[in-house]
């Protein structure tokens, strides 16, 4: 009888916490904006972005089976989605509304056995979108490594920059329709944080 009371109370406990964390009193403890950090040891990368109602929501290889079959050597696809337009995505999900998916900011890890250079593995990965460049590729860096950037153009505005370690290919993609957009200048903040 105890057991039972004692689960009823926990039961009850959580059901109120989790009403409060989704409404106004919950969401005046979630800070508008704060450091995020992603820290992955075995494929060596490591940057900060924003999180809170004002960042960005953080999906970790939940594409990866489809975007595997773009790329056999992929090890990592990393995303990031405002989380004001995740939530209107969700709204639109549940509402059963089609539409494409919203600007995001995509990294991808890839295994380089072959030792590609950059240049010659942009030219034949679907990944890179390469096909679609608007303009020429530019020299950059990426944390302390060479890097290449380039713009693309599909469903929406695309700017790229990858890198290379010994073993692996970093892609750092961001899809936007203007330089003005806030994950376009979210996108350039996190370069500057990027460690290879």
């Amino acid at each position: 009888m105890k057991n039972k009371t004692f689960v009823s109370i926990v039961v009850i406990l959580v059901v109120v916490l989790g009403f409060l964390f989704v409404t106004k009193i919950g969401s005046d403890v979630i800070p508008s904006s704060a450091p995020g950090v992603y820290n992955d040891s075995q494929y060596p990368l490591s940057f900060s972005y924003q999180i809170g109602r004002n960042g960005y929501v953080f999906f970790a290889d939940e594409l990866f089976e489809k975007a595997k079959q773009s790329d056999p050597n992929l090890v990592r696809i990393l995303v990031l989605i405002e989380e004001r337009e995740n939530q209107a995505l969700l709204r639109d999900i549940e509402n059963g509304v089609a539409r494409e998916g919203p600007p995001q900011i995509t990294i991808f890890v890839i295994n380089n056995k072959e030792k590609l250079t950059l240049e010659n593995w942009l030219k034949q990965s679907p990944i890179s979108n390469f096909k679609q460049i608007i303009g020429e590729a530019k020299d950059t860096t990426l944390g302390d490594k060479n890097a290449l950037s380039y713009e693309s153009d599909g469903l929406y505005r695309n700017e790229t920059v990858v890198s290379a370690s010994d073993d692996y290919i970093y892609v750092f993609n961001v899809t936007f329709n203007s330089r003005e957009d806030k994950i376009y200048k979210d996108f350039l903040e996190l370069l500057t944080t990027v460690q290879l």
